[in-house]
């Protein structure tokens, strides 16, 4: 039969060459419905193609036609625009490297913007080599724009003719544990633990920083075919020894992931590479300052009471840093001065939009608060995992960014640590009771002023959580580059089950920043002030582990 085309034309803005590609970046969360339960995202890359519609008649109803949907036809980019496969009829997925998987609908929902497709998830499996995709078992299609079917134009004299509609979207790639970059598995499973453990952030950090490191190492050393063994071996090895609360878990996780790998001598020797790199990580922090004694001297007046909690961390500042020559390379200038006019507008806007009863902080911002209120390691290393899952990577990629993260982040307490007990300034709830005796008129007292929640066991300055966002930031930005930026996202530890997006590093960790003040325990400058740290920290680790040569030991110690 003779097959006439019908143009459809382009959508304003959906006309796009390969210059231009990018990913939609919707803030719109993922419906329930979507997410792929037990899974771990791969991958994620956009596409530009069309939906191919035929013209037919429809079936028990006489007299009446349809455009009805025949297959898809896009490419398929990463962040930077490169192409790196293409989408069509089967439903098929393949990259370049020949690998693909054909899926089948497994739940659909409404598209949050006015004519565009459906929101999808698949259930996928290979039909084809090894490679890039094959190792998918959910796909989610989001983000979507156009493509939707035409609404005229098919009649008994249009039968069998075809429509191509533009449209964009998001394929959001996803793998069972086992079938998951093994860098990206290992560190949420650590992540479980820590979090299992009951941990402190500052030696949290440090354990997460040891263990990349390691799991870094292990991969340079790792045999072909042996890299999967080696991380399991590294994080196995440093886990064992710095949780041994969690030893039952760590073990049962180490074997099953063994047993997922082939036998033979290279996964003996990838296990053998992972062990002997992590007793080296782990030979050359053991004297890195974390085990010093805690030698606190509280500030008091003799026969006056002060409150017995003793502050946390104090000896951070003595720790042998990762990447920075000495803990106080990047300490700040000091707070300002309590006379000034940002010491008091700082004063009063935490104590405006700090307050346990806040009447002018917003809903949102309130849930921001609370979601930002404990650092575990995880919080930090999702938004870097969704960097991770942005385009096809090898375990040696993923290595390095995660050890510059962790390091960085580790280096960042060390250094905020430093500025903290070196200055000693006192947070909101202290300075708000007080605020009668500070010499500045513009800051009026409340004598029964509270944050929205505890503030942490250290002094105020800087922003600690600020440094961690600002250095992990940086990274990300260094990884990222300036091709479009995958949507960011993460949970909480203190906020079960909810989730934040970001279209942009900078909202990221600007929320961090923000959140601090809202929680009454930050005042602003702390928080610039901590950003503008971590970011400096970030550079050192970008230039050590991602910057083109970098090639120095990741367990090297300064």
């Amino acid at each position: 039969m003779f097959r006439r085309f019908i143009p459809t034309l382009l959508a304003a803005g959906l006309a796009a060459g390969c210059a231009s590609v990018a990913t939609t970046q919707s803030a719109a969360p993922v419906p329930a419905n979507l997410q792929p339960g037990n899974e771990r995202m791969t991958a994620s890359l956009a596409a530009t193609g069309v939906q191919i519609y035929e013209c037919r008649a429809i079936k028990d109803k006489p007299g009446q036609y349809e455009w009805a949907f025949v297959a898809p036809e896009a490419d398929l980019f990463d962040r930077s625009g490169r192409k790196v496969g293409r989408h069509y009829a089967g439903p098929h997925w393949e990259a370049l490297d020949g690998s693909r998987v054909v899926a089948t609908l497994k739940e659909r929902a409404p598209a949050p913007a006015a004519g565009a497709i459906p929101w999808l998830l698949l259930t996928a499996r290979p039909a084809g080599p090894e490679g890039a995709f094959s190792k998918a078992t959910s796909i989610q299609r989001v983000n979507t724009v156009g493509g939707v079917a035409p609404q005229t134009g098919c009649s008994q004299a249009s039968l069998g003719a075809t429509s191509r509609v533009a449209y964009k979207a998001d394929y959001n790639f996803f793998a069972t544990a086992a079938h998951a970059n093994a860098v990206t598995d290992w560190n949420a499973k650590a992540g479980d633990f820590v979090a299992g453990a009951r941990m402190g952030t500052p030696p949290a950090i440090r354990l997460m920083a040891v263990v990349q490191t390691a799991v870094l190492e292990s991969v340079k050393a790792a045999p072909a075919g042996g890299g999967d063994a080696a991380v399991a071996a590294a994080n196995r090895t440093v886990l064992l020894r710095l949780l041994p609360g969690q030893a039952a878990n760590i073990e049962a996780a180490y074997q099953s992931a063994i047993k997922a790998i082939p036998e033979g001598p290279a996964r003996a020797a990838g296990i053998q590479a992972g062990e002997k790199a992590a007793a080296a990580v782990l030979a050359a922090r053991s004297d890195d300052g974390a085990g010093a004694p805690e030698q606190y001297r509280p500030s008091a007046t003799p026969g006056t009471y002060i409150p017995t909690v003793i502050p946390g961390a104090s000896q951070w500042a003595q720790r042998k840093p990762w990447l920075m020559s000495r803990p106080d390379q990047f300490r700040p200038a000091p707070p300002p001065p309590l006379s000034s006019a940002l010491w008091s507008r700082d004063y009063n806007e935490v104590k405006l939009l700090g307050s346990r009863n806040s009447t002018v902080r917003t809903p949102g911002q309130t849930d921001a608060a609370k979601f930002w209120e404990f650092s575990l390691p995880s919080i930090y290393f999702n938004v870097v995992s969704s960097a991770a899952a942005a385009e096809p990577r090898d375990l040696a990629r993923n290595a390095k960014l995660y050890a510059a993260a962790a390091q960085a982040m580790d280096d960042a307490l060390i250094a905020v640590m430093d500025a903290k007990y070196h200055y000693n300034f006192w947070r909101p709830a202290t300075a708000i009771r007080n605020g009668d005796a500070d010499g500045n008129d513009a800051t009026a007292r409340d004598a029964g002023w509270v944050p929205l929640i505890d503030a942490p066991m250290h002094p105020e300055y800087p922003s600690a959580h600020a440094i961690l966002a600002g250095a992990v930031g940086a990274v990300l930005q260094a990884e990222i580059g300036p091709g479009p930026v995958p949507v960011l996202a993460t949970t909480s530890p203190t906020l079960k089950g909810a989730q934040r997006r970001w279209s942009r590093v900078e909202d990221f960790m600007q929320e961090v920043a923000d959140a601090r003040v809202h929680e009454g325990i930050h005042y602003r400058h702390s928080t610039e002030v901590g950003l503008g740290m971590g970011k400096r920290i970030g550079a050192l680790a970008v230039s050590r582990h991602l910057a083109p040569g970098a090639s120095a030991s990741a367990s090297a110690s300064r």
